[in-house]
């Protein structure tokens, strides 16, 4: 793979695949130079423009994805697909902890947060006749939950923002997933994953929008930001069930890196409350996601 002629074949793709417009080919032409994707990325040394410019075919979430696929060695887009259902038992459990959990004056701001976000969803379901806003406050509510500091994770911008403001509000050194719309739940929205000042993948479906972000921490070798690890470790182990036994996303020299207490209870109590709950109907019957 080192070879002159090797790389230079792999170039040759490259190019090619700048070229081409019918996915089956990009599929193709992603699959023929993933390798030489890997170098770039492993390799680069400033920011991420230069991997963008020379390989446009990941700014579309299907080859993004494919990418995401041969690099973590499983089908991305099934997985999250068949995680689902464990979506709205993720709503439901912390819905659950919301109501039940006594009130105290050190967990009041926890679980008046976690009550606003499930009172906007329930009626965004209502309205919507869709499951699709609860899907997405288990995610918003995991971040309360973790308490993560959800600016380094996302943002909403309003409807009439454009795209220079969007990449302006995204100068900062790890992928943040902004939101335009009049809410989080607005069915109308469009979501942008972006760093550096760059749109790296954009997405009209949020809960798409969630998984590309955190795909885009290990397809661009990027830190999980540390107030919002615990969230990004959730989807990572809990959703995609990868687990290394070394090396944070981009980290330089491998070390040992420990399952989160919060994040493993969080799996645990998870699980637990689907076989103590799995018999009982405890979700709106709303019928699509």
């Amino acid at each position: 793979m080192n070879s002159t002629d090797s790389e230079a074949n792999f170039e040759k793709i490259r190019i090619e695949l700048m070229e081409v417009t019918s996915e089956p080919e990009v599929l193709n032409l992603i699959e023929k130079s993933y390798w030489l994707q890997r170098h770039h990325i492993n390799r680069r040394a400033g920011g991420i423009h230069p991997i963008l410019n020379n390989w446009p075919a990941l700014k579309s979430p299907t080859p993004f994805q494919a990418h995401s696929s041969k690099l973590l060695g499983k089908d991305v887009r099934k997985t999250w697909a068949d995680s689902s259902n464990r979506f709205l038992i993720l709503y439901n459990y912390l819905s659950d902890y919301a109501i039940t959990t006594k009130q105290t004056s050190s967990n009041m701001e926890l679980l008046t947060s976690l009550n606003k976000v499930r009172n906007e969803a329930e009626e965004a379901a209502q309205s919507m006749e869709s499951q699709r806003p609860l899907v997405i406050a288990a995610f918003l509510m995991l971040i309360i939950f973790m308490k993560e500091d959800s600016d380094c994770l996302l943002k909403q911008v309003d409807p009439g923002t454009n795209l220079d403001e969007i990449k302006t509000s995204a100068e900062v050194d790890r992928p943040l997933l902004i939101v335009r719309g009049r809410s989080l739940f607005d069915p109308n929205c469009e979501c942008f994953v972006a760093c550096e000042g760059e749109i790296l993948i954009s997405t009209k479906d949020l809960v798409e929008a969630i998984k590309l972000h955190f795909l885009s921490f290990y397809n661009f070798n990027f830190h999980y930001p540390e107030k919002g690890r615990k969230f990004l470790e959730y989807i990572q182990r809990g959703i995609f069930k990868i687990n290394p036994e070394a090396a944070r996303r981009g980290a330089k020299e491998k070390r040992r890196v420990g399952f989160d207490p919060l994040v493993r209870k969080t799996i645990m109590n998870l699980d637990k409350f689907y076989q103590r709950t799995k018999n009982i109907h405890v979700v709106n019957s709303w019928s699509a996601l």
